[in-house]
C-alpha cells in the first residue's frame, strides 16, 4: 500500500526532528546525578532530610510516594486512582473503536503509538495507586492504633517517640531522633527511591506527555487543515483520539506528584 506524501508531511518530520534533537540535549544537560550534595557530616537529621529532599528534585530521584500521592494537600490517593482508572479505561474505549473501524493498519501512524503509550502509563498508574492507597490504608491503621496506645493511661507519648527512634535508626542512638515528630517518618516514604516499575512509570508519563503535546499540536494546526481527502476526513472518532489524550494527561498532571522534567 502506497502512501501520499504531502508537503505538510515534512514539516511535521522537521518538527518531530527538532524536538527529538532538543530532548537529548535536555537529558544531557540536565538528568543524572549532579555533582556534589552539599551534605557534611555534622548536619542534624532533620538538615540531612531537607538536602535529601532538595536533592531529590535535582538528580533524577523518583521517591514511592511520589508515585501516587497528590501533590494538593488533603487530597486523597484515591482520587488520582480513580482518575486513572476512569481514562485507561476511556482511552481503551477509544484505540478498540478505532481499530474495530479502520483495521490493524491505523498503526503505520504515529498518533496510535503515542495513544497507546498514554494507555500504557495510565494502566501503570492505576496499578501502582492502587498498592498505594492499600499502603495509605495500613499507615492509617498504624497511626490509630499508636495513638490509641498513646492515650492509654501510664503511657508516656515522649517515651513511645524516642523508641520508635531507636528502631529506626537500628544502632541504639536516639540523640538525634528523640524529638523527631510523627510528620517526619512520612518522608521515609519520599526518601525511599522507587523500584524498577516506579522508574518506568516516570519515564512513561514523560515521555508521554511530550509526545501527546508535539502529536496534538502537529495534527491541530498542520495536518487537520488539509484534510480534503474523503476516506481520512476529520470525525468524531480522530478528533477524540487527538484532544482526550492531552485532557486526561493535564487533569492527571494537575493531581499528580510525579517529577516534572528538568
Amino acid at each position: 500500500m502506497a502512501l501520499d506524501i504531502e508537503w505538510y508531511d515534512f514539516v511535521c518530520f522537521g518538527i518531530v526532528g527538532v524536538a527529538f534533537i532538543g530532548a537529548l540535549w535536555i537529558l544531557y544537560r540536565h538528568e543524572g546525578i549532579s555533582g556534589g550534595s552539599g551534605i557534611s557530616a555534622g548536619d542534624s537529621f532533620e538538615g540531612l532530610l531537607r538536602s535529601r529532599r532538595k536533592l531529590a528534585r535535582t538528580d533524577g530521584h523518583v521517591g514511592t510516594d511520589c508515585l501516587w500521592t497528590s501533590c494538593w494537600k488533603g487530597v486523597h490517593p484515591g482520587c488520582l486512582l480513580v482518575t486513572r482508572f476512569v481514562s485507561f479505561l476511556a482511552m481503551v474505549g477509544f484505540l478498540y473503536w478505532d481499530v474495530m473501524d479502520s483495521g490493524a493498519s491505523v498503526f503505520i501512524y504515529y498518533t496510535e503509538w503515542t495513544f497507546a503509550l498514554v494507555i500504557v502509563y495510565f494502566g501503570l498508574g492505576t496499578i501502582v495507586s492502587a498498592h498505594g492507597c492499600w499502603l495509605h490504608t495500613i499507615r492509617k491503621s498504624s497511626s490509630a492504633e499508636n495513638k490509641a496506645i498513646d492515650d492509654l493511661p501510664g503511657i508516656d507519648p515522649e517515651e513511645s517517640v524516642s523508641v520508635t527512634s531507636n528502631d529506626y535508626n537500628g544502632d541504639g542512638d536516639a540523640g538525634i531522633n528523640g524529638n523527631k515528630s510523627t510528620e517526619d517518618y512520612g518522608e521515609e516514604g519520599f526518601l525511599g527511591r522507587a523500584g524498577f516499575w516506579g522508574y518506568l512509570m516516570q519515564i512513561t508519563y514523560q515521555t508521554s506527555a511530550g509526545a501527546v503535546v508535539l502529536t496534538d499540536i502537529m495534527f491541530w494546526c498542520i495536518i487537520a487543515p488539509f484534510l480534503s481527502i474523503a476516506h481520512v476526513r476529520l470525525n468524531w472518532l480522530m478528533g477524540c483520539m487527538h484532544t482526550l489524550n492531552a485532557v486526561f494527561l493535564l487533569i492527571d498532571t494537575g493531581l499528580n506528584n510525579l517529577v516534572s522534567i528538568p
